[in-house]
């Protein structure tokens, strides 16, 4: 039977790998209606503006200037605020993720660490790495004096703590050779570098309209 923090342990590592999904979660929490509405009304003004006169209409071509600057200024502290939003939220959610999963997640790590939750047959291999497995990296460091015995009979236990060490290091080598297949298809590639310039603080117009539809 599976122990009850074999499985909160599982628990914590799945939500942890998914945690990346948040990010989303921070781009709905701030909205960029400010944005897009302000740059559709600069662009709507810009147009009536190039169907005016400056010596027929010089009033209201004056006018409508003064308001495109000021519009201009609008839009660059909104494209700032959004962006600031956004990373204030991302920041929010990291410290959440610190309390909630990271603190726990290690504390477990450590302190139900000796469990054991497998077994493999004895000889399969080498002493130390038999030691290891069962007693965890502690057994290296006390090998010298022997202080761990290895327990008898036909199986080595696996200890929660190598045994979550390896799942960690199998998931991060299937992470990589998928990301090394994703970044050689040359439309992830330009699709990852688009996100990338759009996390960046300097976003133009059209990206901040490419973002928003």
């Amino acid at each position: 039977m599976i122990d009850y923090w074999v499985v909160v342990i599982v628990c914590f590592l799945v939500v942890d790998k998914s945690w990346h999904l948040t990010g989303l979660l921070a781009t709905r929490l701030n909205s960029p209606n400010k944005v897009k509405q302000l740059i559709r009304e600069r662009q709507d003004l810009h147009l009536k503006q190039q169907k005016l006169s400056a010596q027929d209409h010089y009033a209201q071509w004056t006018k409508n200037n003064r308001k495109l600057d000021t519009l201009d200024r609008d839009v660059e502290q909104a494209k700032k605020d959004y962006l600031e939003g956004i990373k204030s939220t991302k920041s929010k959610l990291a410290k959440l993720k610190f309390l909630l999963v990271t603190a726990p997640f290690t504390f477990l790590k450590f302190y139900k660490g000796k469990i054991h939750v497998s077994s493999v047959p004895k000889g399969m291999f080498p002493r130390v790495i038999e030691g290891t497995l069962e007693h965890g990296w502690l057994y290296v460091a006390l090998a010298p004096i022997q202080s761990k015995q290895i327990s008898e009979g036909a199986f080595v236990m696996v200890s929660l703590g190598i045994w979550l060490f390896a799942l960690l290091k199998v998931l991060d080598a299937c992470e990589f050779i998928i990301d090394v297949l994703r970044e050689s298809n040359p439309e992830y590639a330009s699709a990852t570098l688009k996100d990338k310039n759009q996390d960046s603080d300097i976003v133009n117009y059209k990206d901040i309209m490419e973002s928003l539809d």
